[in-house]
């Protein structure tokens, strides 16, 4: 949640009152604890410190995305805590605190209008060709006749900066496939190689992401 001068986040136990949390003292990535501190101090900007009744931000739209933008890293978080919290996201143009997002634990987060945020891990490389037609050019040599995305459409997305997996997205079934990449010299003779899982629904597919490692 946002609040002036303090750290977006609160921490329960359960057991006492919250406490508001720095982001870089939880178990998450350096660029989210980042995102998350400069997300709060774009609040403390639109504080009228003469009157602070009169604190509001420059337009509707502004304020929109600001909120919408607080969703987002808190989708992130959840994906990132991976069950370790049940994460709770605070909006003071609601009613009730939106609670979601975190699905359940196992990083399965209902993400807003279709975008996928990966684990702070995984490389887009979607809009880096140099990156992505070599990885697409590695995936068709390695698929044989007999594999499931033989013959598919298939556009590399993202790779894992842990292991050779890769994100391909099949526009043709509206699907993504989690690809493990053997690098072997020749094509696969077994079609179970390299290694697909296919998934349609995004809440199962960021659990499979974010379960991997």
């Amino acid at each position: 949640m946002a609040d002036y001068f303090c750290w977006p986040l609160w921490v329960s136990t359960g057991e006492s009152l919250a406490v508001n949390t720095d982001p870089s003292d939880l178990p998450i990535s350096p660029h989210l604890a980042s995102d998350l501190v400069s997300w709060a101090q774009a609040f403390d900007q639109i504080l009228n410190q003469e009157y602070p009744p009169d604190s509001a931000f420059a337009d509707a739209a502004t304020e929109t995305a600001f909120y919408r933008t607080g969703m987002l890293l808190a989708c992130r978080l959840a994906i990132e805590l991976n069950g370790q919290h049940e994460i709770v996201y605070f909006d003071p143009r609601r009613e009730e605190p939106d609670r979601n997002l975190p699905i359940l634990a196992g990083g399965r987060v209902k993400v807003l209008d279709g975008i996928l945020h990966l684990p702070d891990y995984w490389c887009d490389v979607s809009t880096d060709p140099g990156q992505r037609h070599p990885l697409e050019a590695r995936l068709r040599l390695e698929v044989s006749r007999k594999h499931v995305l033989k013959g598919k459409q298939t556009v590399v997305l993202a790779r894992c900066g842990r292991c050779d997996d890769i994100l391909v997205h099949l526009p043709d079934q509206r699907a993504y496939a989690i690809v493990h990449l053997t690098w072997s010299r020749s094509r696969e003779a077994d079609p179970q190689w390299p290694r697909t899982d296919i998934h349609t629904d995004p809440a199962k597919l960021l659990a499979d992401l974010t379960s991997r490692h």
